[in-house]
């Protein structure tokens, strides 16, 4: 039975042990180069902020286009009169006595009104221009777009390659610590049998200490340039994470990119692209300020319903089909 218990006891250590690990794998992840690239794409603030700016350029040429297009517009009134208004007609009209007056009533309890008009724009300089320049509009945003994930790509490479830079130089330190702790220590027992200065050990000290320094200001840089990258690729500031890519492979890949940018075109470019774009906002601009002294053509139809009843009957006179423009 005892032996029981405890192996229970171990059972819940180990699933215990199990969940802390897993959670720990969980937290602390280990990216690539490109993936580090990929996951800022999708959760740089920058980006999703440039995105947004393009869907709101998308809808603001819908907006511009649907100017254009046919405006259906209805209304309709319905009155209910407590008690007809009283009007005073001079009673010599009906052979009375002239200096009198008649009071009678106009119209009914019930009355409705209802009608639908249809405009169309048929010409605007105006209209033309705005059209086209909410289409370069969305251009815009579109190579802003581009132009953003570009810095933010060229900024994740120099972040990561100053990392593992860093590391390097820090493995570095460490083993030149390790060779100046042994030529230390040796030294040290050279001194206590005599066949050395105390000077030489106060200058080894010397130097020992500074590559501790070093080392300790290294990583006091490695930890503000991995801040600078989780945060250039939207990754949460305050959980663990790796580099799994290496200088040399660093390295390797940027040699790639640079025999891939021998043969680039230049005319694609995207900062040359954004100055053409530019260009041609500001011509639209002129143009449109020359499109206001051009006349504006335009068209509409309407038709209206005025419906009286003492009794609500316009249901049913509508479902007779007995409407009939006024």
């Amino acid at each position: 039975m005892e032996r029981q218990r405890i192996t229970a006891k171990k059972l819940k250590i180990g699933i215990a042990a199990a969940f802390v690990i897993s959670g720990f794998l969980q937290a602390q992840q280990s990216f690539t180069v490109e993936q580090s690239l990929d996951y800022a794409i999708n959760n740089n603030v920058d980006v999703k902020k440039a995105r947004i700016d393009q869907i709101k350029a998308s809808q603001k040429v819908k907006e511009t286009t649907g100017i254009g297009l046919p405006q259906i517009s209805a209304q309709g009134t319905y009155n209910y009169y407590l008690k007809i208004p009283v009007q005073l007609l001079p009673a010599e009209i009906a052979g009375g006595t002239p200096g009198t007056y008649i009071p009678v009533q106009f119209g009914l309890k019930q009355t409705v009104g209802a009608g639908v008009t249809l405009k169309q724009l048929l010409f605007n300089g105006s209209y033309l221009v705005g059209l086209q320049s909410a289409k370069a509009y969305k251009e815009t945003s579109a190579l802003a777009e581009e132009k953003t994930e570009i810095s933010i790509k060229e900024a994740i490479m120099v972040s990561y390659a100053a990392i593992i830079s860093t590391d390097e130089n820090i493995k570095t330190l460490e083993d030149n610590m390790r060779i100046a702790e042994k030529t230390l220590n040796d030294t040290k027992e050279t001194y206590k049998v005599g066949l050395t200065e105390e000077q030489n050990v106060e200058q080894l000290e010397y130097s020992y200490k500074n590559l501790q320094t070093n080392k300790e200001n290294l990583k006091r840089t490695r930890t503000k340039l991995l801040m600078a990258l989780k945060y250039l690729m939207g990754y949460p500031l305050d959980q663990e994470m790796e580099l799994s890519t290496t200088l040399d492979e660093m390295v390797q890949k940027n040699q790639v990119l640079v025999d891939q940018n021998k043969d680039i075109d230049i005319s694609n470019h995207i900062d040359l692209r954004l100055k053409n774009n530019a260009l041609k906002v500001s011509e639209l601009q002129l143009k449109y300020q020359k499109s206001l002294s051009l006349p504006s053509l335009s068209g509409f139809a309407s038709t209206n319903y005025n419906g009286n009843s003492n009794s609500f009957t316009f249901l049913i006179k509508i479902s007779n089909g007995l409407i009939l423009p006024s």
